[in-house]
C-alpha cells in the first residue's frame, strides 16, 4: 500500500502519475510542507499525509516543484538525505518535483 499522486490534466504522456510507498511518502510530503511554507492551506498540507483525495492546485502544483527545485540546488534536499537515509532521497525529491510541474494540479490518493 503507498500513496499515488494523480495528475489533472497531464501536460505530458507518462506524467499521470506518482507513487510513493507510505514508509517513503510521509518524509516526502513533510519535507514538501517544510519547504514550501505558508504555501498550502493548512487542510490540503494536513491531508496530503492522507489517501483522501486532497486536491493540489495547479498553481500551488508549479509552485512545489519550483521550491523543490531550490530545495536541491540549495542542498537541502542532500541535507535532510543524510539525515534520514532510509526513506528519502533526492532522486524522489526530484521525481515528485518533475511529477508537480508535468500536472496541471493532482489528487493524493
Amino acid at each position: 500500500m503507498g500513496f499515488d499522486v494523480k495528475a489533472r490534466r497531464p501536460k505530458k504522456k507518462g506524467q499521470t502519475w506518482f507513487g510513493c510507498s507510505m514508509p517513503w511518502w510521509g518524509p516526502l510530503w513533510e519535507f514538501v510542507v517544510r519547504e514550501t511554507g505558508d504555501l498550502l492551506p493548512d487542510e490540503v498540507a494536513l491531508h496530503g499525509y492522507f489517501n483522501d483525495g486532497v486536491y493540489v492546485k495547479a498553481a500551488w502544483a508549479r509552485e512545489i516543484a519550483d521550491r523543490l527545485d531550490e530545495a536541491l540546488a540549495g542542498g537541502r534536499a542532500k541535507k535532510r538525505a543524510r539525515r534520514r537515509p532510509r526513506r528519502f532521497d533526492e532522486e524522489t525529491v526530484r521525481d515528485f518535483r518533475d511529477s508537480c510541474r508535468g500536472s496541471s494540479g493532482f489528487w493524493i490518493w
